[in-house]
């Protein structure tokens, strides 16, 4: 089947470097089938398990999440920044990290790594989500980065995007919810990044890249998964 030509859209808070993927993947350049369930244009269902498969599945994001979780045992509380400095995290993790910060009804950009400034051929380091995503998705995705910190649970999304001049690739994400100080309400978002190609010749179809975004709160059981 014939695919149209990828839409032209900015989405830099969702940006990755292309080389951001498992071996299975790179080895056959082909990706996992539990991320198209039969119609390479859709994605499977997501629910918690199928969130932590995925993120164990890609060191960076597993390792991020195992931090955050065993903070998050420890303190009895939502993990705070002095638990994951990043000078403290495994380097894997650092080109692929961000950090945003609740200012109001925005999120301001505080941490943007070497392989997102590499894919995008920017710095966003400074600059408000709102301002990296389409006029129409605004609304929707600070909606999106507002429900970790209110549940004070980490959240796992997925969809697809396109970055001027480069194929469209499927991306993985995890939001982490973080607090300043310790037993403080967080207003910190931490989270890394994951990107899949897509199999030899595909496009995605004419939908609205940003209307396919699927997200999932992680429990205490999901997380459980990550540290028996």
């Amino acid at each position: 089947m014939r695919y149209p030509a990828p839409m032209d859209i900015r989405s830099g808070g969702d940006s990755v470097q292309p080389a951001c993927y498992n071996n299975s993947v790179a080895s056959s350049g082909t990706p996992d089938n539990d991320y198209w369930n039969g119609r390479p244009e859709r994605l499977a269902g997501l629910d918690g398990k199928v969130a932590i498969a995925t993120i164990m599945g890609h060191p960076p994001l597993a390792a991020l999440l195992r931090r955050w979780c065993l903070a998050q045992a420890t303190r009895g509380e939502t993990p705070c920044r002095a638990d994951l400095e990043p000078y403290d995290l495994p380097r894997i993790l650092l080109p692929y990290m961000f950090i945003y910060a609740q200012e109001g009804d925005r999120f301001r950009c505080r941490l943007y790594g070497s392989k997102l400034r590499d894919f995008f051929g920017e710095d966003s380091t400074g600059r408000y989500l709102d301002e990296m995503v389409k006029p129409d998705a605004r609304e929707k995705r600070n909606s999106l980065f507002r429900k970790p910190l209110e549940s004070g649970r980490p959240l796992f999304y997925r969809g697809f995007l396109v970055a001027p001049g480069v194929e469209w690739r499927h991306f993985n994400r995890l939001l982490l919810p973080v607090a300043t100080q310790p037993g403080a309400s967080p207003t910190q978002i931490m989270g890394a990044l994951r990107i899949i190609p897509p199999p030899p010749g595909l496009r995605l179809d004419g939908n609205d890249p940003d209307g396919m975004l699927q997200h999932c709160l992680l429990q205490e059981d999901d997380c459980r998964l990550l540290l028996d």
